[in-house]
């Protein structure tokens, strides 16, 4: 029986060590138990019970994962998908990671990129990207009439190790999408101009998500190596909750029952999608607070998260389903959202909007302050604004033209001494000139 053992592994060793130089291979087979990866210098670490004795570190609530001893370690769930992935990249396949928003799919790209100690480079696809310009374009010089051709993000990236992440592919135009499949198999950028031309680097992977909202593409459909990602489970939910947040561990199945109850209320033309990002972001507010037994302030933080971004007549059903789930009476939901003017209160060293505080830059105030009437409405959406800063979060305000969505942001920048940057951004603007200038 032992001898036996040892035969199917001495196959399975050469099989695998067969794959590393086999360029046509279509079918990857990885094994579920914890092993090597075709690389001895490589292990993948199968996460276990005893997270909280080895000492957790929070993470950012974007990143569906779980940390210890400063590596990236996958859900279980996951650890099938993320061998599979991991397998495909390193025999240098172009794979498609398919699924939902905010089921993990940049979060897989992270850990195969963790894995093979490679750096990873994120690019946003979308229908303004052309396929002439996706590896350079030429500039003007102060010579009249001369021109130098400058390479782009995307074509120096490829000319050094890495893995390319291209998110959201499907929301590409046809001919990008053709042309990134052929660079993809054919490892050169631009074969009809030699000028142009440049071979990758032998370290270079690509990696394309799909989130099902852009248009089907035939071309997708011919990639062999596609990785399929479901949403997250509750069971999921309520590990990432527990072991990222462990104050708030015993709550974990209350907010996931309350998120599952926002998220299935019918939506309209205008309401956002939430996702398990949103989730976890709520959590992690909630174990910022200094008292988690205060209903009121718990109602306060994810309804902010959860509520607040749908038109008013959606979100106070939403905002009311929060409520019942944490006992607020409604008389305090409506006073909280209709009656309540936060309190703008600084000194020298700090400035507070309601629940929220950041410090202040008394070298940077201004003698001309910008003014700005202090309304409920206004003081209410600053003190959303601070929360989101002090917490480090991305925001998104919206409204039509000349509502006071600049002046708003103007006006807490002024209160903490420091300098707004305005940049305008249209259709025709992409990644290369929003970073680079």
């Amino acid at each position: 029986m032992g001898n036996k053992n040892k035969e199917k592994k001495k196959a399975r060793k050469r099989q695998l060590s067969n794959s590393k130089t086999n360029e046509d291979l279509e079918v990857i087979e990885v094994s579920l138990q914890k092993k090597r990866l075709l690389d001895e210098n490589f292990t993948i670490v199968k996460t276990g019970t005893d997270l909280e004795e080895k000492g957790a570190k929070m993470f950012s609530p974007s990143e569906n994962c779980e940390y210890f001893s400063d590596k990236l370690n996958i859900l279980p769930t996951r650890e099938l998908l993320g061998n599979q992935l991991v397998a495909a990249v390193r025999n240098h396949h172009f794979a498609i990671i398919e699924g939902p928003l905010g089921c993990g799919k940049t979060f897989l790209a992270r850990y195969v990129a963790d894995t093979l100690n490679l750096p990873l480079y994120v690019m946003q696809m979308g229908d303004q990207i052309d396929s002439k310009t996706l590896f350079g374009s030429y500039h003007c010089t102060e010579v009249a009439g001369q021109f130098i051709w400058k390479q782009s993000s995307f074509a120096e990236w490829l000319q050094a190790p890495g893995i390319v992440l291209l998110e959201d592919i499907d929301a590409a135009n046809a001919d990008v999408i053709s042309k990134i499949v052929d660079i993809a198999n054919q490892r050169q950028t631009d074969a009809s101009n030699t000028d142009k031309n440049s071979h990758f680097h032998k370290d270079v992977r690509i990696i394309a998500t799909m989130s099902g909202k852009g248009k089907k593409a035939a071309v997708l459909d011919g990639v062999p190596v596609r990785i399929r990602v479901g949403q997250l489970t509750d069971d999921e939910l309520k590990r990432l909750a527990s072991k990222a947040f462990p104050r708030i561990s015993h709550l974990s199945k209350t907010l996931i029952s309350t998120f599952r109850k926002v998220e299935n209320l019918p939506g309209t033309g205008n309401s956002r999608q939430l996702t398990s990002t949103d989730f976890l972001r709520g959590c992690a507010r909630l174990a910022l607070l200094p008292d988690i037994s205060a209903n009121v302030e718990s109602f306060a933080e994810l309804i902010d998260v959860w509520c607040l971004a749908d038109p008013k007549n959606r979100s106070t059903q939403l905002c009311n389903i929060i409520a019942s789930s944490l006992n607020v009476n409604p008389d305090r939901v409506h006073t909280h959202l209709s009656v309540r003017q936060p309190e703008v209160k600084y000194d020298e060293q700090t400035v507070s909007v309601g629940r929220a505080s950041l410090p202040r830059k008394m070298s940077m105030i201004k003698t001309g302050r910008h003014r700005l009437g202090h309304t409920r409405d206004v003081v209410q959406l600053m003190e959303r604004i601070v929360v989101c800063v002090s917490h480090s979060e991305p925001l998104l305000l919206v409204g039509e033209t000349g509502v006071g969505k600049t002046s708003v942001v103007q006006a807490v920048a002024d209160l903490i001494g420091v300098t707004l940057d305005v940049v305008n951004v249209s259709p025709t603007s992409d990644s290369d000139e929003l970073i680079q200038g």
